[in-house]
């Protein structure tokens, strides 16, 4: 029988993952200390350029991270082309290449990831500001087209122009806000004002102003600065996600339907320290673990605070190839492989596919109704694709290629036709299944 070696082409779009799968606690792939090169133990920041080299800025330095090693950069007196510092308090992506450093005491660089060149920015008089305000680096936005924003000590607004090295403040009556400014966000290119008690929506930080009261109550925000204050996430649909100490508030300012999910915190209210991953789903600190918010604005402890894992979240980015970096206070950079399911072990009771099955609560009945039923322990394979398992036996012949979906806790048997259609007086096998970018690739024969 000659072995036909065929590539069935469908496309997996983005779904959720199912509740029990996302629930098991993540464990932590790898820990990266100042023994493995890097620059110190707090880690203020983390961005991935497009070369995939991880930029790492610290409280003692600054660092490029190339999966094998790091490359340092320091603060030298008799340097003028090294950094302004090395307490860096706040690392922005400005897009293009270019990397924001803030200090601690209020200085501020322009790094070049692809050239390696330092621009120190902050050398004019209006930037001296900043000198006493660099508490609200971590308030920093940015249009990644040169501009920046950040909120200022009398709850007004600092503009940093890039391009052009310049500085402004907006104090709130400028503003025309009656009330400070605690966060700031910027979607669509607009930037996002929000007070106590409304958000201001503005093309300019100065222009006309477009104004949505709040159908909700913002508890205890007062005196924003490095430990009081959030950052909302912008979703692509419009939503706004906001934190407060009393949880989580999920509003479409447009429709004005919001969620209020109760996650209590007795002090900061902190802010969501990562972008989504791939499907939309937001990671944040909360109580010293790394918490999940997910699509259906469902809450999930996907990694709480144990005494075994050190240190507090103070970063977070993913990168391109699904791997959470997690920057601490003083305990390193942690790694989380996302594209693993994260699955604690358990004992063997049939097969490692019935049993896991099984430990996901598909009943015997449901296995019945599909031809794993009749597998060997050692006669399955498998190709896993963010929230979908596809599992093939190589001693299930059928005249068409047939897989086992597991997906949303339910089994289906899927049949495929190939485009070299099989003989119908032939029946056959899979033999080897995988799953690539443009879909599952399997070999039967």
């Amino acid at each position: 029988m000659i072995t036909k070696l065929v590539r069935i082409l469908f496309y997996i779009y983005c779904c959720l993952i199912t509740d029990r799968l996302i629930a098991q606690q993540s464990k932590v792939s790898k820990v990266i200390t100042v023994r493995d090169g890097l620059p110190q133990s707090f880690v203020s920041g983390i961005v991935q350029d497009k070369n995939g080299f991880l930029w790492i800025a610290t409280l003692n330095g600054f660092g490029r991270y190339d999966g094998r090693g790091f490359k340092h950069y320091w603060h030298n007196s008799t340097d003028s082309a090294g950094l302004s510092s090395n307490i860096i308090l706040e690392l922005l992506d400005l897009g293009n290449s270019q990397l924001l450093l803030c200090y601690m005491d209020g200085d501020l660089d322009l790094f070049n990831t692809e050239t390696e060149k330092l621009t120190h920015l902050g050398n004019r008089v209006s930037f001296g500001r900043l000198k006493n305000e660099s508490g609200f680096f971590k308030s920093l936005v940015t249009n990644k087209k040169g501009l920046c924003w950040m909120i200022a000590g009398d709850g007004g607004v600092n503009q940093i122009n890039i391009h052009q090295n310049t500085f402004e403040h907006f104090s709130p009556g400028q503003l025309k806000l009656h009330e400070p400014v605690w966060a700031l966000a910027f979607q669509n290119d607009r930037i996002l004002l929000f007070t106590q008690t409304l958000l201001s929506v503005r093309g300019k930080i100065n222009g006309s102003t477009q104004t949505f009261h709040y159908p909700f109550k913002i508890v205890n925000v007062s005196n924003p600065g490095s430990e009081n204050f959030c950052l909302p996430w912008t979703r692509k649909n419009g939503d706004l996600i906001i934190t407060d100490l009393s949880g989580i508030i999920v509003w479409n300012p447009v429709s004005n339907i919001f969620k209020q999910l109760p996650l209590a915190r007795k002090e900061s209210p902190g802010k969501l320290v990562a972008p989504s991953d791939s499907i939309g789903n937001y990671f944040f600190e909360y109580k010293g673990g790394i918490w999940l918010l997910r699509q259906d604005d469902s809450i999930v402890a996907w990694s709480p605070f144990t005494s075994s894992i050190k240190g507090i979240p103070t970063s977070m980015c993913i990168d391109h190839s699904g791997i959470l970096w997690v920057g601490t206070n003083g305990y390193g950079l942690r790694q989380y492989n996302l594209a693993k399911s994260g699955m604690q072990g358990y004992s063997n009771q049939h097969s490692f596919v019935m049993d896991v099955l099984s430990h996901y609560g598909i009943g015997a009945k449901s296995v019945a109704a599909t031809f794993l039923s009749h597998s060997a322990p050692f006669a399955n394979r498998m190709a896993t694709w963010r929230d979908k398992v596809w599992i093939a036996d190589i001693y299930h012949k059928t005249l068409w290629p047939q897989l086992v979906l597991f997906t949303g806790q339910t089994l289906t048997v899927k049949t495929f036709h190939p485009e070299d259609s099989v003989s119908k007086n032939e029946t056959h096998s899979i033999k080897f299944i995988s799953y690539d970018k443009k879909g599952v690739a399997i070999q039967y024969g």
